[in-house]
């Protein structure tokens, strides 16, 4: 999943829409983190049959601290899938080869977001596999880098898809 916020429509929606600044998290990048934990805990939740719980390992690095705070306050708020969810866990990317490969997408999303961010799609409404409906960019190519199976799920925030995020948060 790549979550695209352009962070000045973030702050300008923060700043000037009511209720935003109360809701939304100051940070866009915070924003997006819990994003992606909602994300892989619904999919484990929703797709994987039988009682399994989810755990997140992220690189020990200087946001450490934050990424454990913005964990442990998702899981206060959001009871849902707060009972599938395990901890977090901080390693050193550079004794674990499997934090290396996911930087390495990382770094792969991020040059897609970039391209998006520079060259904005259209965006659409798009009806998910399980049912919902979510506002995300038209994507008529496959990036180059990119097997059609890696990132399935790009989602673009522009202003209505945060105004729905802001509704459903209120």
């Amino acid at each position: 999943m790549i979550a695209i916020i352009p962070v000045q429509t973030y702050k300008h929606f923060r700043s000037t829409v009511a209720g935003a600044s109360v809701t939304l998290n100051e940070d866009a990048f915070a924003a997006a983190l819990q994003s992606m934990i909602l994300e892989c805990a619904a999919l484990v939740r929703e797709k994987i049959p039988g009682h399994h719980r989810i755990t997140f390992v992220c690189d020990d690095g200087p946001k450490s601290a934050i990424y454990s705070a913005v964990y442990a306050n998702f899981k206060i708020k959001n009871a849902n899938v707060a009972q599938i969810m395990g901890g977090l866990t901080h390693l050193d990317d550079k004794k674990h080869p499997p934090l290396q490969a996911a930087d390495m997408m990382a770094s792969i999303g991020r040059d897609e977001a970039l391209s998006l961010i520079q060259n904005p799609p259209e965006i659409e409404w798009r009806v998910l596999k399980n049912g919902s409906k979510r506002r995300m960019p038209r994507i008529e190519r496959i990036p180059s880098r990119l097997s059609p199976n890696i990132f399935q799920n790009i989602h673009f925030w522009d202003w209505p898809l945060l105004e729905k995020i802001l509704e459903v948060q209120s």
